[in-house]
Parts: C-alpha cells; sequence; structure tokens
C-alpha cells in the first residue's frame, strides 16, 4: 500500500530525514516512534507531498508519487490529519463535512443547488460513527481541541482514503475514545493506518490524559480559599461571567480568584469552557455579563493588548509562534513589543529552556511540538507578566516532554509567578496547583484544594469519572 525508499529531507543545512525506508501493506496499522524534532511529521509531508524530497522515492498502492502535488496524492486515496489541526473553523461541524464529500465527488459549485443539503446525510452518518453527531450544527472553531482532532479525522475519512496518515491523532482524547478511534477500526476492516503516536493515554505518570467529568454541587459565587488562610484582594477574580459565541452559551457565571503567588488550575473534559475562561480574561473574547478584575481594576471589556500591557501573559493552546521567523527573532519581536520592566530577557529565557538557546537560528516551524510550546512559554514570559495563563500546556506532547515541561513551569511556579492553568491531565495539575476548579458545562462544580484532592482517591474518582 505505502512504500518509502531511501528518502531524506534537508533545510538549510539540517537534515530532518535521513535515507528512510519502510513499507505498510494494506490492512496494517504501522507506527512512526521518536522523540520530539526527529523528523516524524517532516516524513509525513514529504510522503503527502506538502515536502518535496531531497532524494529519495515513494510509492502508494505501486505507484510512483515522489514530487506529486498533495491534491493528487489525496486523490488517490490518501487520507491525512496535521500535528495542528487544519479544518474551516468558521463553518459548522456539518458544513466541513460536507464539504470534504463534495471535494471528493468533484463536485464543484453548482448555483442551482443549495449546498447545505448536499450530501446531509452521507456528512451526518460520517459524524455520527466520530462521536460528533450531536455538534452538527456547532461552528467548528467552538469545538474543544480534541473535538477538532475528531472533526479533522472526520474530514479526512470522507474521502473515502486506502490509507490514512495520522499526526498525533489521539492528541486531547481520553483512552476510551482512542480505544474505539475510528481509523483503528477502519485500518482492522481493510485500510492501512501509518501513525504517529504521540501518548497512548494508558501509561500512568504526569503526561496520562483522561477526559473528566465533573460531579459535585454548585459552589457559592466567589473563589474558595484555603482553610487558614487571610481574606485579601486577589490578584484576579472573575463574577458571575458569562460568554457566548454568537449565539451559542458557553460560560454560565464563572466565579473564581487566584491570589498572587498562586497555581491554580481549571479542571474538565474537553468542552466545558476551559478554554473561554481564558479567552475571557484576556478580552479575546470578552464576556456578555459579569466582571473581571486584576489588581481590583475591571478589565473586561479591554483590548487585549492593554490587558497584556497590564501584566497578564497568555500561553494559548494553539502556541501561534511566528513560523517564518527563527527562535530568536520571535522572542525579540516580543522583546520589542513589552513595555513592562523586570527579569526576563532573552538570555534569561534561554538559561529556563536551554533547548532553545542551542535552536536560536532555527525557523519555527521547524521546531517538534514540545519546542514550539517552550517558545511560545518563553515569548509571553519576555512580557514580563505578574500572571501567567497556560491554555492546556501538555496538550499533544510526548511524555518525557511533559514531565520537562512540568519541570519548567514547577520552576516557574517556586519563583513566585502566579499562574492559572488550564488542563485535562490530572497529574500534571494536581502536581502544580495550590488549588483547582472543576468546570461542567460552562459552570464551575467543585472547587478545593489540590492536595486535598490528590489525597481523596473516592472523591476524585467521583469527580473525574467518565
Amino acid at each position: 500500500m505505502l512504500e518509502v525508499r531511501n528518502l531524506s529531507k534537508s533545510f538549510a543545512g539540517f537534515r530532518a530525514v535521513a535515507e528512510v525506508s519502510f513499507a505498510v501493506p494494506a490492512g496494517q496499522i504501522a507506527a512512526v516512534i521518536g522523540p520530539n524534532g526527529a523528523g516524524k511529521s517532516t516524513l509525513f509531508n514529504l510522503i503527502t507531498g506538502h515536502l518535496q524530497p531531497t532524494a529519495g522515492q515513494v510509492f502508494i498502492d505501486g505507484r510512483d508519487t515522489t514530487g506529486v502535488p498533495p491534491h493528487r496524492i489525496c486523490g488517490m486515496g490518501v487520507g491525512r490529519s496535521f500535528q495542528r489541526t487544519n479544518i474551516f473553523p468558521k463553518l459548522t461541524v456539518l458544513e466541513n463535512v460536507q464539504a470534504a464529500l463534495l471535494a471528493h465527488q468533484g463536485r464543484g459549485p453548482n448555483f442551482w443547488s443549495r449546498a447545505e443539503l448536499l450530501c446531509r446525510a452521507e456528512g451526518e452518518t460520517l459524524l455520527a460513527s466520530i462521536g460528533l453527531g450531536g455538534q452538527a450544527q456547532a461552528v467548528a472553531g467552538t469545538l474543544a481541541y480534541g473535538n477538532q482532532k475528531q472533526l479533522e479525522l472526520g474530514i479526512a475519512l470522507a474521502s473515502d482514503p486506502k490509507i490514512l496518515l495520522l499526526d498525533e491523532p489521539t492528541a486531547g482524547m481520553s483512552a476510551g475514545e482512542t480505544r474505539a478511534h475510528p481509523a483503528v477500526h477502519r485500518a482492522r476492516h481493510g485500510g492501512g493506518v501509518l501513525d504517529r503516536p504521540a501518548d497512548r493515554g494508558d501509561a500512568p505518570g504526569p503526561h496520562h490524559r483522561r477526559r473528566e467529568s465533573c460531579g459535585g454541587a454548585r459552589r457559592r459565587r466567589g473563589a474558595a480559599r484555603l482553610p487558614g488562610r487571610a481574606a485579601m484582594s486577589a490578584l484576579l477574580e472573575l463574577d458571575d461571567v458569562h460568554t457566548a459565541y454568537g449565539l451559542s452559551r458557553v460560560l454560565f457565571g464563572i466565579s473564581l480568584a487566584v491570589e498572587e503567588g498562586e497555581c491554580v488550575c481549571l479542571l474538565g473534559r474537553n468542552g466545558v469552557g476551559k478554554t473561554t475562561t481564558m479567552r475571557s480574561v484576556m478580552g479575546l473574547t470578552p464576556p456578555s455579563a459579569g466582571r473581571v478584575r486584576f489588581r481590583a481594576r475591571d478589565i473586561a471589556g479591554w483590548p487585549p493588548y492593554r490587558i497584556a500591557r497590564a501584566g497578564i501573559g497568555f500561553v494559548p493552546e494553539d502556541r501561534r509562534i511566528f513560523a517564518e521567523l527563527s527562535v530568536w527573532e520571535n522572542l525579540d519581536v516580543a522583546r520589542h513589543a513589552s513595555t513592562r520592566p523586570g527579569r526576563w530577557t532573552i538570555e534569561a529565557v534561554f538559561e529556563l529552556f536551554p533547548v532553545l538557546a542551542n535552536l536560536r537560528d532555527r525557523q519555527g516551524g521547524f521546531l517538534s511540538g514540545g519546542e514550539q510550546q517552550m517558545l511560545t512559554i518563553a515569548r509571553t514570559l519576555m512580557g514580563n507578566p505578574e500572571l501567567l495563563l497556560l491554555d492546556e500546556p501538555s496538550e499533544g506532547l510526548a511524555p518525557l516532554v511533559v514531565d520537562a515541561l512540568l519541570a519548567k513551569i514547577g520552576e516557574l511556579k517556586a519563583q513566585g509567578l502566579t499562574i492559572l492553568l488550564a488542563e485535562q491531565g490530572v497529574d500534571f495539575s494536581l502536581a502544580l496547583a495550590d488549588r483547582v476548579y472543576v468546570l461542567e458545562k460552562g459552570a464551575v462544580r467543585y472547587t478545593g484544594a489540590a492536595a486535598a484532592l490528590k489525597s481523596d482517591r473516592a472523591l476524585l474518582d467521583r469527580l473525574m469519572a467518565l
């Protein structure tokens, strides 16, 4: 089905892939395993025509496809997902799949047909098969990361591929979702899968991922403080915050507090409102009601740049580095944009992340996922924030990289930086947090000390059970 012969790729003297050869027969599941930066994504891009090899050949179903453009390779029966999700964020979930089905069938623009009616039944069936049947009318860009990965898989399946190339396919999904992954079922019934796993989800440790389902009684408005802690003005306070994307309401009266020097974690499964809470604080999705106070000033409605200059740094889930700039240039842009004095310089962040110092001249787009996450945190620190918002920092990273990242965030906490963390990884979160808020359906269902939750297994199981 797929054969790679002596495939190599170099970028300006840097050899990313060196004489790789392997074959994947029809119906087989094959995995490409290696540390961050080993060249796995580059290999996938060479197979699918997104990059041209320096040397070597690629054969699909016996045909030499070396140098063939991506759209033609797709037409030959190759489906592909990406490490970073590649969907139409402004279309609905169903419209994303309908567009893929129409493209596969070769049906172009037709002024006499209503697009929303074409391939509708096929699209709904496909969405049901990947667990998104109940979100068909949701705007794709508002989905949680794990659901976006599922949608991207649905788009790939819409082309009825003979082989699926899946880049970090289960990042953000639970162990149960991983076992029921539609691509795995497809492979077992005749389609080949070349899988680039990031995390199998069933190994214990701080990298273990779960989809948390939250329970417990609704707490009163305002954040609970640890027993014995003197009442004081919190660094950050959210009071009865409601947020929506258009007509779709996401947050329903979120109230929480983060005191100076604390690490507070938002826990909850995909789609419960963790990222939206972060975006509400940063002004990227302003609240429709409620108050957001930073150092006792109401910042709700402020533009994001003003909130950043006030002292809040945001590390987004999707990283958003400048792919064409080097590591040093990414940091230098942030340095020039910063108006706040502080200890964080390029030299200081290189000391925190030595791997970035060794890669200072490499373009951001050629970094591994873990290296990009480190660069995103380092770039945010260049603004010398008082409060750091970390949105799913371990998402899609290999276990060893997650462990290293946990240690680095722990260093920042030890230095006194206040942190609001949104995470699905329970062990990762509880290793860092002083207090936790468990979210469900856009509301706070539980709040308490992280140490108490960690030591009470029955309570943890009740709150986090699938």
